[in-house]
């Protein structure tokens, strides 16, 4: 191998070597809840908060990265994730009517957050979080023998970023870009059906029609 702490190291089966790193995630979660009913009415709303901060530690220099651009600690990234989501479901003898909002943002993996994650400790550049919009409304018939749910859902992402690895053929060598502001949507009907035939014997039925798609990169 080529660590430049040990050139003339010799490996044996089991040992660690190449690249070799660990990569660490610190944080604090601060959440809150709130629950209370008005007639039929049950609501729900609750927020969370969670500061952290994500490095990486390289225990092998690598040849491509020398000193501390594979060895020892990297730079750190510090984020504050955070979401807040409220619901509402009124019931009425078998029927169960539920409406549910939700919004947050979301760190980046941490294969994103390192360019040539493997053995590098370079941070990518304008690290961001990713912003989230989920939504669903769903209808709910319970009987002793049978359940019926149907539900629309849309969840719309945004801000989203992506490290990825090419081959350069100008130059020979492969290399990361970072592809940050990537959007996506996803939404759809799904529906499913379970009916109890017995204490030994029941079926479940589903149905999904979604879509799933790009809308900014």
């Amino acid at each position: 191998d080529n660590n430049l702490r040990n050139p003339n190291d010799i490996i044996h089966e089991g040992d660690r070597y190449d690249y070799d790193y660990r990569t660490s995630r610190i944080g604090v979660k601060f959440y809150a809840t709130a629950e209370w009913s008005i007639a039929d009415f049950d609501f729900i709303v609750g927020a969370q908060m969670t500061p952290e901060r994500i490095w990486r530690r390289g225990f092998f220099e690598k040849e491509l990265f020398a000193g501390n651009a594979s060895f020892g600690h990297s730079k750190s990234t510090t984020l504050t994730p955070a979401m807040i989501n409220a619901s509402c479901r009124y019931t009425l003898n078998n029927h169960i009517l539920t409406a549910a909002l939700m919004l947050s943002s979301n760190s980046p993996d941490e294969e994103d957050i390192f360019l040539q994650p493997q053995y590098n400790n370079r941070l990518a550049d304008n690290i961001k979080l990713s912003n989230t919009l989920s939504a669903e409304l769903s209808y709910t018939y319970i009987t002793k023998r049978l359940r019926l749910d149907a539900s629309l859902y849309l969840n719309s992402t945004t801000r989203e970023m992506d490290v990825v690895r090419y081959y350069d053929d100008l130059s020979g060598e492969y290399a990361d870009a970072v592809v940050s502001g990537i959007g996506r949507i996803h939404y759809g009907i799904e529906a499913t059906a379970e009916a109890t035939w017995s204490h030994l014997f029941n079926s479940l039925f589903a149905v999904n029609i979604a879509q799933y798609r790009y809308h900014r990169n």
